[in-house]
């Protein structure tokens, strides 16, 4: 996560998610933001096009995804200055509990270590039910640990599935064939969790960058099976490119 491309499509779309799926489980949100600090780049808000009516070929179809948080972002229009803009979202699902320390050292930091940074996570979260992991680049397996600033290792994954929570976690895909990287993650965070694969739902995000996030209730449920249904039917929109969307709709009518 960083707080200079806060209100982009990604946030639209992962609030969305999250927001829905809180309301149709009823499991209480908590969020490690895996805050990293990086300096600006000219590029910055290039997927916030979305907002703006004169760019958005069809604002109102992304509006419908979630009407109430796109009018919020659109009248944040976030021009709070980079280095306080995650708070915003913060301010909007106060219901949310935040863990929102730095993931990586910095110069006069407090930061120790890895291990002690997760650690305060777990306890900070130790309240709620599902935790939203929301890491630069995504998930991170083997024995590698190094430089996780961008990322979220299997070992800490099962820390906290192992404390009993649910998990949601944001992977940012590649260029090569997005399903078969789906699978393939899929498969391993299966491995992580001692569940089976079809047990973990995908939801797998076209607009803007390829991006995925993954869903692995503890325990599941026929609940959670309806929950997850309801929020993909929401989010289609988001879920597909606009000229794909609107081809399948055309095939249903």
């Amino acid at each position: 996560m960083q707080d200079a491309y806060v209100g982009d499509i990604g946030d639209f779309g992962k609030l969305t998610l999250l927001d829905h799926l809180a309301k149709d489980t009823g499991l209480s949100v908590g969020v490690v933001w895996h805050l990293v600090c990086e300096p600006a780049r000219t590029n910055d808000g290039r997927h916030r096009s979305y907002l703006d009516a004169n760019l958005e070929p069809d604002p109102k179809l992304v509006r419908s995804c979630n009407p109430q948080l796109f009018d919020k972002f659109t009248e944040l229009g976030f021009f709070r200055p980079v280095g306080h803009r995650v708070s915003m979202l913060q301010e909007i699902f106060t219901d949310f509990t935040y863990f929102g320390e730095l993931c990586h050292k910095t110069p006069g930091g407090e930061f120790k270590s890895r291990l002690d940074w997760i650690a305060r996570a777990r306890k900070h979260l130790a309240g709620s039910e599902l935790i939203f992991f929301d890491p630069d680049n995504g998930i991170r397996f083997g024995k590698n640990k190094k430089a996780l600033r961008k990322h979220v290792h299997e070992d800490e994954l099962r820390a906290f599935w192992e404390d009993g929570k649910s998990l949601l976690i944001y992977h940012h895909l590649g260029r090569a064939k997005h399903e078969v990287d789906i699978a393939e993650i899929q498969n391993k965070l299966a491995i992580t969790c001692g569940i089976s694969a079809s047990d973990i739902f995908d939801f797998h995000f076209r607009r803007g960058t390829g991006r995925v996030y993954y869903f692995v209730p503890n325990p599941n449920s026929n609940r959670i099976r309806h929950a997850v249904e309801t929020a993909k039917a929401k989010l289609e929109p988001l879920l597909w490119p606009l000229a794909d969307w609107r081809k399948k709709h055309m095939q249903r009518i």
